[in-house]
């Protein structure tokens, strides 16, 4: 993101400052980029009664979780994977219908697909994150927004403790934005 001459990898980080000679500071940084660029605007927008364009927030949030915390080729699997081990009650059959129809849905058609649905507080209906009504997915992007962020603290908080698996997140991370550390600074 820019913000006058300069651009940022995360909020208040500018790619120039990155240094991936600090593995430990990177860790930091995307846990930073990922609740600064993507939670936080999800929240606002949850609590602003905008709970599509939060969940829209959420899938691309679950999206790069998933590249990051999973070495599987197909994202459809990688997705999968995520919100089924992620998502309290989950299964994979569950996982396989979020990535089908409101990751793809979103992603690929401008929609979510099936009848499912993004919805707020003010429905008669008492779930958690998510329920099925009418063979339809219904999700709720404010519990949602809760679940990621659990996982996103656990997988930084994992990366801290274990050598090989930081040395393997900041090399897939170094590659990912190999250009914009080219362009806009970073070690």
């Amino acid at each position: 993101m820019r913000l006058g001459d300069y651009v940022f990898f995360a909020p208040g980080i500018k790619y120039k400052d990155l240094d991936f000679r600090d593995d430990v500071a990177i860790v930091y940084a995307f846990q930073q980029r990922v609740g600064g660029f993507y939670l936080e605007p999800a929240r606002k927008l949850t609590n602003d009664g905008f709970w599509f364009a939060s969940g829209l927030c959420c899938v691309s949030t679950i999206d790069l979780l998933a590249r990051y915390q999973f070495e599987i080729q197909e994202v459809g699997k990688r997705i999968k994977k995520w919100f089924h081990t992620s998502i309290p009650g989950a299964n994979e059959k569950l996982g396989i219908r979020f990535s089908d129809e409101f990751r793809n849905g979103l992603v690929h058609e401008g929609r979510i697909k099936n009848g499912g649905q993004f919805v707020g507080d003010d429905i008669s209906l008492e779930f958690d994150v998510y329920e099925i009504l009418d063979d339809c997915l219904i999700i709720k992007p404010a519990i949602l927004v809760d679940c990621i962020k659990e996982n996103l603290d656990l997988y930084c908080d994992s990366l801290l403790n274990n050598q090989e698996d930081r040395s393997s997140f900041l090399n897939r991370l170094e590659i990912d934005f190999k250009k914009e550390i080219k362009i806009f600074g970073g070690k």
